[in-house]
């Protein structure tokens, strides 16, 4: 069975199921419509009768849920303003459907774009030699592609996996030598003190 009132629908692409049919602006291409987070989206259903009557009154659906409808906005045409779009709504979908004829439906989801927001600073204390983790989050439609981490200005090169960042060994290395040393001579300055303590206390008790 094909829709009637195709002069309707020459300039704005359509859902159609049957006699039933969503009109989106902006335009939707294949369900989808594509939209910029803060726009206005505007989603007319509307049937193939100018009844007026219970058995032509229309059902929208947010995500499964009833959106409610203001008297008179539901038979016949009915319609749904999203205003603003947010990054909640991505992925959100409208559907429309016949009271009495459940089977009479048509639906659309909305791709909400937004850019990556990114800004701020937190100072962290970490002890020195301990291990810092370090992850950025970044949510945005379409998704990010390129990340780039800096450290001191420099860029750092990202790795499969995570990348590791460590301070250059010359830097941790201890002077084993000279604590070796000074710990012999620390020893034998004990052990001749003991010895001579001792023999102190010998000759005091003799």
């Amino acid at each position: 069975m094909k829709c009637p009132g195709e002069l309707f629908c020459m300039t704005r692409l359509r859902i159609s199921t049957e006699c039933l049919q969503i009109v989106s602006v902006p335009d939707n291409s294949e369900g989808i419509v594509n939209v910029n987070v803060t726009d206005t989206v505007s989603l007319v259903c509307s049937h193939d009768t100018s009844s007026e009557t219970d058995d032509y009154e229309l059902v929208w659906l947010r995500n499964g849920a009833i959106v409610k409808l203001a008297e008179g906005n539901k038979n016949g045409t009915s319609k749904v303003c999203v205003s603003p779009a947010i990054t909640d709504d991505n992925g959100a979908t409208f559907k429309c459907y016949l009271r009495r004829n459940k089977s009479l439906e048509a639906s659309v989801t909305l791709n909400v774009r937004h850019a990556p927001k990114l800004s701020g600073s937190e100072n962290i204390a970490v002890e020195e030699r301990e291990e810092l983790i370090l992850r950025c989050d970044i949510w945005a439609n379409p998704p990010v592609m390129d990340v780039a981490w800096t450290l001191n200005d420099s860029r750092v090169e990202l790795l499969d996996g995570g990348t590791t960042v460590s301070q250059d060994e010359s830097t941790m290395k201890f002077p084993v030598y000279p604590i070796i040393a000074a710990g012999v001579v620390v020893f034998f300055t004990v052990l001749l003190a003991v010895v001579s303590r001792w023999q102190k206390i010998t000759k005091c008790c003799r």
